[in-house]
């Protein structure tokens, strides 16, 4: 297999790009788990997004909890995901 490549993030072949995601370093892994900075905040720091960290107050913008808000409990890093207080899922198989 071919070791990972920062050259990959410039490519605008799909498959390319997940290949970049995939197979990123755990460093890069983490830059890559950003969050979009609210109006005041973005006056504030003159950047438009952050990486986020445990504790940080988000709100979500896509899907079936759109504009709910909650704070950051647990950020993984290998699985791309973040965990918030209370936004869970009910299991599909019913249990």
């Amino acid at each position: 297999m071919k070791f990972w490549s920062r050259k990959w993030k410039s490519s605008t072949n799909p498959g390319k790009q997940r290949k970049y995601v995939y197979n990123a370093p755990m460093h890069v892994r983490r830059k890559l788990l950003a969050a979009n900075l609210s109006e005041e905040l973005r006056k504030k720091y003159s950047k438009r997004s952050f990486p986020v960290r445990k504790g940080d107050e988000v709100e979500i913008m896509r899907g079936e909890f759109k504009k709910k808000k909650g704070k950051i409990n647990r950020i993984s890093v290998k699985k791309t995901k973040i965990y918030i207080d209370g936004i869970t899922r009910k299991k599909v198989d019913g249990s």
